[in-house]
């Protein structure tokens, strides 16, 4: 049985990482993250995230790789924030262990709304491995 409010609370701690690893007012963010464990033992995937700047103007979406450079922050220590927050999800996803496992998720924050969904999909039959 899944473990509710420890996944609020690490869904909150998700927030609260994007929120400390953009150094700037946003409207939107779009967080897509995968997980694979392949036959072998391996597990891999990838996160990335766009997000929205505030403002009056309309404004570009900015990737999370492109914010160590834009804003002159140190890649090394920037990654490890992104680092930590791929381990956040990744233990969204251990809670899950018990019922259907999601290979990818999808988040989509704008203010106060915070979206989920969910992907069961097996990626490893669409990959090259």
């Amino acid at each position: 049985m899944l473990n509710e409010v420890k996944i609020r609370n690490l869904y909150e701690q998700v927030r609260t990482q994007l929120y400390h690893m953009i150094p700037e007012k946003w409207d939107k963010v779009y967080l897509y993250a995968s997980f694979l464990e392949q036959v072998n033992g391996l597990k891999t995937g990838e996160m990335y995230f766009y997000y929205c700047p505030t403002g009056i103007l309309k404004k570009n979406y900015i990737n999370v790789y492109e914010i160590p450079t834009k804003f002159n922050i140190d890649e090394e220590e920037y990654m490890i924030l992104v680092n930590q927050l791929y381990q956040t999800l990744k233990q969204i996803r251990e809670e899950f262990k018990q019922e259907e496992l999601w290979s990818n998720l999808t988040i989509y924050i704008e203010g106060t709304y915070f979206r989920v969904h969910y992907v069961y999909e097996d990626l490893l039959r669409f990959s090259i491995f």
